[in-house]
């Protein structure tokens, strides 16, 4: 069925199935910072990047603008990993 779908949707879709596998990595890491007590503005940042990034992902990526797309996907796994390194350094901070 999605041979027959036209250019824009099949990038919805692939847009779609992304946010899925984006968020996987994106979860645990908001959950290991709750969990650690990450008391940090970067913190905050970096949760709301990821946010913002993976509003403007599917908006990109339907307009068919890869550059655009990339830089939102790398801002999103940037803010991922930004807040698993936060939540390491809290750890060792309280060792």
């Amino acid at each position: 069925m999605l041979e027959k779908l036209p250019p824009y949707a099949k990038r919805a879709t692939w847009a779609h199935q992304n946010a899925f596998e984006s968020f996987i990595f994106y979860a645990p890491a908001a959950i290991m910072a709750y969990v650690t007590q990450v008391d940090s503005q970067f913190a905050v940042w970096a949760a709301l990047a990821y946010v913002a990034g993976r509003f403007f992902y599917p908006i990109f990526y339907i307009a068919n603008l890869p550059p655009l797309r990339s830089l939102m996907f790398a801002l999103g796994s940037l803010s991922s990993m930004i807040l698993y390194g936060l939540s390491i350094l809290e750890i060792n901070s309280s060792l």
